[in-house]
């Protein structure tokens, strides 16, 4: 139940995150024109006036201009990083070399003597 509840918050908050909200008010306030406009005029008119553009209500007003200043701040936000980013000094793109070690009791042993012939054969069939 809280891990449902959890999920459901999450969703939520991303959902708001992304704007969502304003799909949800922008979907309300074309619902609420059309029916507006379906009661002087008939229904295709009224899908008409809805979507051209041309007869927005207020609440097209208010999405419009909310949606129009958080591009603003979001393109200050994003300016001053790149600033930020081009003042930064490179990452080193080589790695820092190895200490060598010596093991003094280490042997080792190569192999001089050639591969079986003929190959062996693989167990899978």
């Amino acid at each position: 139940m809280l891990v449902r509840l959890a999920k459901c918050l999450l969703v939520t908050v991303l959902i708001l995150a992304m704007g969502g909200h304003r799909a949800w008010l922008q979907t309300a306030a074309w619902v609420a024109m059309t029916i507006d406009y379906s009661q002087k005029d008939c229904l295709l008119v009224a899908l008409q006036k809805t979507f051209d553009g041309k007869h927005p209500c207020q609440l097209c007003h208010l999405i419009s201009k909310e949606t129009k200043s958080e591009k603003k701040k979001d393109f200050k936000l994003f300016q001053a990083k790149l600033e930020f980013l081009a003042h930064a000094e490179p990452p080193p793109l080589e790695p820092p070399a190895f200490p060598r070690v010596v093991a003094p009791g280490l042997k080792l042993h190569s192999r001089s003597e050639p591969p079986p012939l003929p190959p062996p054969r693989s167990p899978v069939v």
